[in-house]
């Protein structure tokens, strides 16, 4: 079964029984983004090789009985206008298109 279809509470639960990898949920959602994204235009910007990297790392903390919660191995998007260190936040505006902080913002 393919992970986009699935619930996040189902796919917490497959992660934390060892039925899916991290890096499979972001493997299966970075496809999905390429076949959805040129009729959407969701995203201003993906960070895929940020992602599996953060995947891969989770995937090791569980190999080692590390959880960090239901959320553990769950690929999120954030919002064009919340500052994350180190990629694009340009509120969808042309005028930001090179906007990189070095910070995160605080919620």
């Amino acid at each position: 079964m393919n992970v986009v279809d699935s619930s996040i509470s189902d796919i917490s639960q497959r992660l934390r029984r060892g039925e899916l990898t991290a890096v499979e949920v972001v493997e299966q959602t970075l496809a999905r983004i390429d076949v959805t994204e040129p009729v959407i235009h969701a995203y201003e910007h993906v960070d895929r090789e940020g992602a599996l990297r953060r995947a891969d790392e989770l995937d090791r903390d569980a190999a080692r009985g590390q959880w960090r919660g239901v959320l553990h191995g769950i690929p999120i998007s954030v919002k064009d206008v919340f500052v994350v260190r180190g990629m694009p936040t340009t509120a969808g505006s042309g005028l930001l298109r090179n906007n990189v902080e070095d910070y995160d913002a605080r919620l």
